[in-house]
C-alpha cells in the first residue's frame, strides 16, 4: 500500500473537508500545511507497529491530556513532523473488541505534527505559562 504522505505529494493541492464552510480561509490554510507537507525537512514516520499495538491491547477509551500517568509530554522533538499508519482490523476497547470489517475503514491515516514556542505564536485566550503550541491535523485516505 503507497503511502499516504507521497499521495498527498502529488495531489495539486489539499482538498477541502466536507466540514468547512470557509472556503477562502481553508485555501489559505491548506496552502500553508501543504507548504510544510512538501518539504524535504519533512521528519516522516511510520508508526503502523505503534499503531497495531495500540489498537489491539490498550483498553483504555478514556485518556487525559492534563495526567502524566496518562501522557509524560506532549511535546514533539522536531518542530514539524508527519506520522502515518494503515487503519486496524480491529479496536480493543474497555467494552471489548470492535471488528472494523467494512471497506470505509481500510486505509490509511496520517497526522502533521507542528510545534512552536509560544512566543512565536500570536492568538487569543491562550493561558498564562503557557510554553508552547502544538497543533495536529489529520488526513485520511
Amino acid at each position: 500500500m503507497p503511502r499516504l504522505i507521497d499521495q498527498i505529494r502529488g495531489a495539486p493541492a489539499l482538498d477541502i473537508p466536507n466540514v468547512v464552510r470557509q472556503y477562502a480561509e481553508w485555501r489559505k490554510y491548506g496552502a500553508r500545511l501543504l507548504a510544510y507537507l512538501m518539504s524535504d525537512d519533512l521528519f516522516i514516520a511510520s508508526i503502523d507497529g505503534v499503531a497495531t499495538d495500540y489498537f489491539s491491547k490498550v483498553k483504555r477509551d478514556k485518556w487525559d491530556l492534563g495526567n502524566p500517568e496518562h501522557f509524560p509530554t506532549l511535546l514533539p522533538p522536531r518542530p514539524v513532523m508527519w506520522f502515518e499508519y494503515v487503519f486496524p482490523r480491529s479496536i480493543v476497547n474497555e467494552n471489548g473488541r470492535v471488528e472494523l470489517t467494512d471497506p470505509r475503514y481500510q486505509g490509511r491515516a496520517g497526522t502533521l505534527v507542528i510545534r512552536a514556542p509560544r512566543k512565536d505564536v500570536v492568538g487569543e485566550g491562550i493561558p498564562e505559562g503557557t510554553a508552547w503550541i502544538v497543533v495536529m491535523d489529520s488526513f485520511f485516505q
